[in-house]
């Protein structure tokens, strides 16, 4: 029955979804290059360098980006042109595929835990430092479950046509991905209208719900990847075609990453050209910077008593920035 069953599969949806996957792998990797140098000639040629961590959390996941690139292009060869010559390795993978899995699910988890502390950081109420954990512990798990995946998968042979039974531990890594995504969107717009609740002044609302609109867009492309990486695999989890969308995952959190830091850069670069009007009455302010996906947000708050609150909105060049006050007497 399992020999009917390959019969049955049509080898465009296995070489095909490779293929794409494949050249949009390498296509998301040219634009993470481009992002990388950006990144490294801001930190090279400014005083206002990034935390060490930030700056090893991006070095940790070029690396892997490097290694996932190679692997990508490994399975693309036995697949696409080993295959001519054994077409049992058109439904067996390379010896590195096993490690996909892994590589994707490290990247994605270093993003999402990035935008979680960030979400911590700008917090306001006690349900923002429980969502941020949430979210931590969410893509723990989807990170779990790609070894999990991997394991099975290198014992299976790294046979195509039993991804079956790994659907459980494939549609919890999906699912996982999918939810933590959508979390951190919706945190982060929350955060912004509950920000935009503080201000009486019209500037600060538009670029709050500017801030709003840019953070669903952005949420929406790893959203919408996730959600498709998950409904092809329920609905044809005989044929790669779903691969595809695994295969440039990886590569997408990886640009989102560098471009949010990129836009904080640029907007920092700009504010020291035009300068910025801020409200100061003897207030003592705490600064959080807040990256998400390719926004910035200064958040300034108050370290005293309470009061009257007020804020601030600047428009740096065509990169938006704002610093949101609140102000003690």
């Amino acid at each position: 029955m399992g020999s009917l069953e390959v019969e049955l599969v049509d080898p465009i949806l296995i070489a095909g979804p490779t293929l794409l996957g494949a050249l949009g792998s390498y296509l998301l990797f040219g634009a993470y290059l481009i992002q990388l140098y950006h990144y490294i000639l801001r930190q090279t040629t400014t005083t206002k360098k990034d935390h060490v961590g930030i700056r090893c959390l991006v070095a940790f996941v070029t690396l892997l980006e490097i290694i996932a690139i190679v692997m990508v292009a490994e399975n693309a060869w036995t697949s696409l042109v080993m295959s001519i010559r054994k077409p049992e390795l058109l439904t067996t993978l390379s010896p590195m595929a096993p490690a996909n899995p892994i590589l994707s699910a490290t990247i994605s988890m270093s993003v999402q835990c990035f935008f979680a502390w960030r979400i911590w950081m700008l917090k306001k109420a006690i349900w923002d430092g429980l969502m941020s954990s949430v979210i931590i512990a969410i893509t723990l798990v989807q990170f779990g479950s790609a070894i999990g995946i991997a394991v099975k998968f290198a014992i299976l042979n790294r046979d195509i046509r039993h991804f079956k039974t790994l659907s459980l531990a494939i549609t919890l890594h999906l699912a996982a991905n999918l939810v933590c995504d959508s979390l951190i969107t919706l945190s982060l717009v929350s955060l912004f209208k509950r920000y935009k609740s503080l201000s009486s002044q019209t500037a600060m609302k538009s670029m709050l719900t500017s801030f709003c609109l840019n953070t669903v867009e952005n949420g929406l492309v790893l959203t919408i990847c996730a959600t498709l990486n998950l409904a092809l695999f329920i609905a044809r989890p005989n044929d790669m075609i779903h691969t595809a969308l695994q295969l440039i995952l990886g590569r997408i959190y990886a640009n989102v990453l560098v471009a949010s830091l990129n836009s904080r850069n640029l907007s920092s670069s700009s504010e020291d050209d035009m300068g910025s009007t801020e409200l100061q009455s003897s207030l003592h302010f705490k600064t959080v910077n807040l990256n998400i996906h390719g926004t910035l947000v200064d958040c300034t708050s108050t370290s005293s008593r309470g009061g009257p609150e007020t804020a601030t909105a600047v428009t740096l060049g065509g990169n938006a920035a704002t610093q949101v006050s609140s102000a003690t007497h």
